[in-house]
């Protein structure tokens, strides 16, 4: 690819890179012990441009690891931390910040620990900065999960590399859409989540509808 045709793909990724930067910031921050080193697996979820991050940083996600970890974990220094901690995927950052995903070793962010559907609406808004919504499918979980607690509880765990409970979050998603509203009546709820939609800290970039500024 030519310099002319790389220089938006750079722009682009920069400025989603900024956007990432700026959600980081109005996300719980708690004081890890780094103890948590066995529920940091290579099934761990992430955007297209944080993947981007991670790979000019030198970690691969999709690299394979002989003990099923996340290939980001370091245990250079015995006890495994995060080699790229500064640059971690939200999913990472929420955790042992919500409901569904408390630290078992007792960190605990100021405040105390948020709801799912918070937490869900967080990761909707990163996967949005990072390009990571074009499938219709995982729009659609998405969508699901923010109108059920234990569906966002189970989609927080999964996007965090927990497969042991896929046959659950399957069989709750079928639920939830043999439940779904009518065509017409979901266009309104859409609607009105929009006219609802709260700023994401000036980002420009909203929980429900793919804006950016």
């Amino acid at each position: 690819m030519s310099p002319r045709r790389t220089a938006p793909v750079r722009r682009e990724f920069s400025k989603a890179t900024e956007w990432l930067e700026q959600l980081s910031v109005q996300l719980p921050a708690l004081s890890c012990l780094g103890l948590c080193e066995d529920f940091c697996s290579k099934d761990i979820d992430a955007s297209i441009t944080e993947r981007r991050r991670l790979l000019a940083a030198g970690v691969d996600l999709d690299d394979p690891t002989p003990d099923g970890a996340c290939p980001a974990l370091s245990r250079t220094f015995g006890a495994g931390r995060c080699s790229v901690y500064a640059i971690r995927p939200t999913i990472c950052r929420l955790w042992g910040a919500t409901e569904s995903m408390p630290c078992p070793h007792g960190c605990r962010p100021e405040g105390g620990l948020v709801d799912d559907a918070t937490a869900m609406r967080w990761m909707i808004t990163s996967l949005q900065i990072g390009n990571h919504l074009d499938d219709p499918a995982v729009q659609e979980l998405l969508e699901l999960a923010l109108t059920d607690q234990a569906a966002a509880s189970l989609l927080s765990r999964f996007l965090r590399g927990d497969r042991a409970i896929t046959t659950q979050l399957y069989e709750r998603m079928i639920q939830l859409r043999a439940r779904r509203p009518a065509r017409s009546e979901q266009a309104l709820l859409r609607r009105q989540r929009q006219l609802e939609e709260e700023d994401i800290g000036g980002l420009g970039v909203h929980t429900g509808a793919r804006t950016f500024n």
